[in-house]
């Protein structure tokens, strides 16, 4: 959420969005609720990974989603920068990001600005617990 709101969308809706952390937070909390109404109907067919995790021991997490998704296995889901770079021009304002090697800098990184999130923590506090965040 902290990396949205420190991005200069472009798009007037995303814009919007991300104005404020409390906005933003509202509508984390519109899409997490849409997407847990959800859950029934997919039957199960669904994998939460929590980021701190997939970062920590990236091979093992990207085994487990290619196992999910029923992909064949390539070495080369390992190293996601590497494809990025390859592909020359990504329109994606983490483009500095997305050429990276998995690592774990944004790690608890929103904790250096806690106190500005006092407005959004009450609205995303649930979703913290269900995923076993620690506020």
């Amino acid at each position: 959420m902290l990396s949205c709101f420190q991005q200069e969308f472009r798009a007037p809706d995303l814009a919007l969005i991300c104005r404020d952390l409390r906005t933003l937070a509202i509508n984390h909390k519109t899409v997490f609720d849409f997407w847990y109404a959800q859950l029934p109907l997919l039957g199960g067919a669904t994998l939460e990974l929590r980021y701190e995790t997939l970062v920590a021991d990236f091979a093992t997490e990207v085994r487990k989603l290619a196992e999910f998704l029923l992909l064949p296995w390539d070495e080369a889901l390992l190293a996601p920068g590497e494809h990025a770079r390859a592909k020359g021009y990504i329109s994606t304002p983490s483009y500095s990001q997305v050429v990276q090697p998995i690592n774990r800098k944004s790690v608890g990184r929103w904790k250096r600005y806690e106190k500005h999130f006092k407005d959004a923590l009450p609205i995303l506090t649930p979703y913290a617990q269900r995923w076993g965040y620690p506020l």
